[in-house]
């Protein structure tokens, strides 16, 4: 298939996608524009996600991740280039004062695999840099960091829709992985099973580090079991009817197994728990 361009406004400048619409058997990897965003001495950084049509989900999965079904998304989006970090967490917490809702750098926090008792919340298990994702986050923290994001710039900051999630792993590719894992990703054969500092193994074709394994990323949706109903249009499913108070986190982290990093593969998890070390979050935009 020849591309098609395609072009939108972003803060006043024209981009133009040279890109086919339809991704769902296409490898082929091409530069994706980015851009970055300075907030309480904090740098982001973004990829600029292209419209585009793929299979979500698999039929030889588990029933969570069945039906495979096609999903259209005919907007462009950013989402960040990394996992929100431990340092980017923090300038939230300060400039926010979110201490008074829940959250402290000592706040002593359980570890629900019993092995890390009353830890600081910033160290599950072990100590993290600025540079270490941010985690034992729960759904709620993450909404509260992208509404604080929005606040600040003006601008619509959101956790992705699972659909832009596993479209913006996937980056055309029909497996279960992008690329080669061990290049990629952090989980239980390459981590020592400990976190390591984002962007330090290999991108995903479109500039993405970290889609496979080191943290779990919450996004938008609520759970269901199953894609059966789920929205074709790459938007949230916001209702609940499965699992009430759960949320989705998608792409695997450092103590998982390969096969759980696999690009359909989700996770049912409570919306509140500060228990899981291992959930984490990255930033989506809207273009209005």
């Amino acid at each position: 298939m020849s591309p098609e361009c395609i072009s939108y406004s972003k803060a006043g400048r024209l981009i133009v996608f040279a890109v086919a619409l339809t991704l769902i058997h296409s490898t082929d990897a091409w530069a994706l524009p980015e851009s970055g965003i300075e907030i309480a001495g904090t740098e982001f950084q973004l990829v600029t996600i292209p419209p585009g049509t793929f299979i979500m989900g698999s039929d030889s999965a588990d029933g969570d991740e069945r039906p495979a079904h096609k999903v259209t998304i005919d907007y462009s989006f950013d989402i960040g280039k990394t996992e929100v970090t431990v340092a980017q967490f923090r300038a939230f917490v300060k400039a926010a004062d979110y201490e008074k809702k829940g959250w402290t750098p000592d706040r002593r926090c359980s570890d629900h695999m019993g092995s890390a008792e009353n830890r600081p919340c910033e160290n599950p298990r072990f100590e993290q840099t600025e540079s270490h994702p941010i985690a034992r986050v729960t759904y709620y923290d993450a909404k509260a960091f992208c509404k604080w994001l929005s606040q600040q710039t003006g601008e619509n900051f959101r956790l992705p829709t699972e659909a832009e999630w596993e479209y913006a792993c996937r980056t055309g590719t029909a497996e279960g992985y992008s690329g080669d894992v061990e290049q990629m990703a952090w989980f239980d054969a390459t981590s020592e099973r400990i976190i390591h500092p984002v962007a330090r193994k290999k991108p995903n074709p479109w500039g993405l580090y970290d889609m496979h394994g080191n943290v779990w990323e919450w996004v938008l949706d609520m759970w269901h079991d199953g894609a059966d109903g789920a929205p074709a249009d790459g938007s949230a499913w916001l209702d609940s009817p499965d699992r009430p108070n759960r949320g989705v986190v998608r792409g695997g982290s450092f103590y998982n197994p390969s096969w759980l990093l696999r690009s359909y593969i989700r996770m049912r998890t409570p919306l509140g728990y500060r228990i899981h070390f291992n959930n984490g979050f990255r930033i989506a935009m809207s273009f209005d």
